[in-house]
């Protein structure tokens, strides 16, 4: 089959989503889900890194299937964080020792490093 389509994928602060484009660059079909922002405590915002994984999982189905292409026809993929320059969330990962998140995804906007900060 031709390649004839680009996936985007937004990994915002609040939502996943994808989008199907022609290679005119017309939208032909989007999906989006929002994930949980978690507090953990007063000032601090996390995220979990599996639901971020999941809803990115989900809207990249949906909007392929809404937009009706075969995976096959699809030329490439593009990934934007649209946090800014830098990166939005940040997780640790033992994978080694038991295969899952250490704790939350760390946010841009927590303020859990207030107190080193201000040293």
């Amino acid at each position: 089959m031709a390649k004839k389509y680009i996936l985007a994928i937004d990994q915002g602060t609040t939502s996943s989503r994808a989008i199907v484009f022609d290679k005119q660059g017309n939208k032909i079909s989007q999906a989006q889900l929002e994930f949980r922002q978690i507090f953990p405590q007063s000032g601090w915002v996390e995220h979990d890194a599996l639901e971020i994984w999941h809803t990115t999982y989900e809207v990249i189905k949906e909007a392929i299937n809404k937009a009706n292409v075969d995976t096959s026809e699809i030329a490439g993929i593009g990934i934007i964080q649209s946090g800014g320059i830098e990166p939005d969330c940040f997780a640790s990962f033992e994978i080694f020792r038991h295969g899952r998140f250490d704790r939350g995804c760390i946010v841009l906007f927590c303020h859990i490093d207030n107190p080193f900060c201000k040293e």
